[in-house]
Parts: structure tokens; C-alpha cells; sequence
């Protein structure tokens, strides 16, 4: 028998983004060792400073029994579906489909976006085949014997080209042409790699050779970054630190403007167990911040979540029932 409880069932993304391993495996470990076959996300509004007990369904999300994402459908506030979205896996949790179906000026929905993937035996992704809503296109990536990128090349329906990544290598630096239609240099990407294969140098410079933007990143021992900065025809934009707690969790961003000056530009708080219970981050309000604030079943799944929009002074409750196999 199905058991329903609440839940958060969105990646937390941001809590992992700088840290080791993909977000998407993270989260989809945890669906799969809690047994999680659907996850339904509840939307409660705030009126007057108090939440709306009556919720209404925006997302429903099934998973398979490793934790991938097999569905998902949106939901307008008044129950009208707004859009599905489908996932196939391979044996090996690769993504090999993703279907996008909208209802656009058509009573019936319709195929808006699709992609499919095939892999080689090491894992690289092959060929892409898609549809972005106006035409089909093909994208075919092509490695080295060592396992680097040579190139991507992006095609149009009628298999002319419409991008080209050609890579090549010196030692430690990878340089990118690319090349509008093929054959026209569009501009210049080059990377300094560290010996973990860290990319803690990228610059990008016009077809004339001249720098356009830079970025410099900084990484520790354990290869979680410590610093990113970018610079603008040479000269520095912004520059962000990365602050961590002893079990490598993301604790603070802090932006470093080019006069000096530090601000505070997301935290995050955790409880004993790790799981993270409140983020928040700028967003342009003065000493104002958005936040997220998170609550957990007794499995250390996410309950629900309070959002607060500084730029929107708007507040919101997400509850989640959740369904196991």
C-alpha cells in the first residue's frame, strides 16, 4: 500500500553546485533509497501575512526506481495542465530522451522542444538528435584516443553546419575554435586546466585575438572551488569567494567588487544531518534577501519549503505529498 507524506521533491541544486559529484546524481540517490515514486508540489499562498491553508497543485513528478525523473507535468493555478515533460534512461542513468509537450495556439498539446542521446561505451555522449520548437538539428561530439574533446559540430535539418568546436591541445591548455557555419571563426575560447582537471583559467578572445572576457578560478586540495573572478576586455567585474563547514557543505558566497568592497551574495544553514535549512541570496534589494527555509520528514526528506522574492516582496508555501514504491 502507498503511503503519501510531505516532501520536497526540487533539486536543491545550489547546495551541492560547488561541491563534488553532479547535483543530479546527489538527488537522485536520495529518490531512489527512499523509494520515491511520485512527488506532488502544492502551492499555498500568503494573504495578509498568512498562508492560505487551501493549496493547488503545480507539479507532479514520477520517478523511476533508481531515482530518474520520468515525468513531469506542470499545472496553472486554475488546474489546466500547462505542459509534460518525458525522460528515458539508459542502463547506466544516462539520459538518452527528453520530450517537451506544450499547448500553444492548438485546443491539443503539442511537441515544443526534443532531445535524444546515444553514448560511446566510456560514457561520452555521441549524437544528439533534437527539435527546438522551430527545426530539427543533429549535434555529433568526436573525442581524442585519450578520451579529450576533438570537436562538436551543431547541424541544421538539411545537414549544413551551423557551429563547429574544434579543440586542440598544448600541454595543459585547451584552445576552442569556434566557427560560425563551420568555417567562419567566431571567437576563441582558451583553457588552462589544472593537473585534477580543474578549469581554473578561461579566456575568450575575438577572431582578431583580442580578450574579451576572462575568468580565473581558484580550487582547493579536495577540488571544491575557493574563488571565481571575471574580468571584461581586462578589466575585473566581479570576483566570488566560496566558504565551506568541515563536512564540505557550501556555506557562504561572498562578492568582491572591483573597489574592494565585500558583500554577502548567498548562505546556507544546515542541521546535524546535513540537509540544508535555509538559503538565501541577493537580489538586488538593498539590505533586503530572498530566502528558502526548509522542513523535514523524520526520513530526512524535504517537508516543505517557505519562499521569500525581495525584488517581488512576494512570499509562498510549498508542500509535497510523496508516494513510495
Amino acid at each position: 500500500m502507498k503511503r503519501t507524506i510531505l516532501i520536497l521533491s526540487f533539486l536543491l541544486v545550489n547546495t551541492f553546485a560547488f561541491s563534488q559529484g553532479q547535483p543530479e546524481d546527489k538527488e537522485r540517490v536520495r529518490i531512489a533509497n527512499s523509494k520515491v515514486q511520485k512527488s506532488t508540489q502544492w502551492t499555498h499562498k500568503y494573504s495578509q501575512g498568512k498562508v492560505n491553508l487551501k493549496g493547488y497543485i503545480t507539479t507532479e513528478s514520477k520517478y523511476d526506481e533508481r531515482g530518474n525523473v520520468i515525468e513531469v507535468i506542470n499545472y496553472k493555478s486554475n488546474g489546466q495542465i500547462s505542459s509534460k515533460l518525458q525522460y528515458k534512461y539508459d542502463k547506466n542513468n544516462n539520459r538518452i530522451e527528453y520530450l517537451k509537450f506544450e499547448k500553444k495556439d492548438k485546443p491539443d498539446f503539442e511537441l515544443t522542444y526534443k532531445q535524444s542521446f546515444t553514448y560511446d561505451d566510456k560514457g561520452n555522449k555521441k549524437i544528439e538528435n533534437g527539435y527546438d520548437g522551430i527545426s530539427p538539428y543533429k549535434i555529433i561530439y568526436s573525442y581524442l584516443a585519450n578520451g579529450k574533446t576533438k570537436d562538436i559540430t551543431k547541424y541544421a535539418s538539411d545537414n549544413s553546419i551551423i557551429e563547429k568546436w574544434e579543440s586542440s591541445y598544448n600541454n595543459n591548455v585547451q584552445t576552442i575554435n569556434v566557427l560560425k557555419l563551420g568555417k567562419n571563426l567566431d571567437y576563441v575560447l582558451v583553457r588552462k586546466i589544472d593537473v585534477r582537471g580543474n578549469t581554473i583559467e578561461e579566456t575568450r578572445n575575438d577572431p582578431k585575438g583580442k580578450e574579451v572576457s576572462r575568468i580565473l578560478s581558484g580550487f582547493d586540495a579536495n577540488n571544491y572551488i575557493t574563488s571565481n573572478a571575471e574580468y571584461y576586455s581586462g578589466k575585473l567585474s566581479k570576483k566570488f569567494t566560496y566558504k565551506y563547514n568541515k563536512q564540505y557543505q557550501l556555506l557562504e558566497i561572498i562578492q568582491v567588487n572591483p573597489d574592494g568592497s565585500e558583500s554577502l551574495n548567498r548562505a546556507y544553514k544546515y542541521d546535524s544531518k546535513g540537509n540544508l535549512l535555509e538559503e538565501k541570496w541577493f537580489d538586488g534589494i538593498p539590505n533586503e534577501f530572498s530566502s528558502k527555509n526548509f522542513k523535514y520528514d523524520d526520513k530526512s526528506n524535504p517537508a516543505e519549503v517557505e519562499s521569500y522574492y525581495s525584488d517581488y516582496k512576494y512570499k509562498v508555501l510549498y508542500k509535497y505529498t510523496y508516494e513510495y514504491y
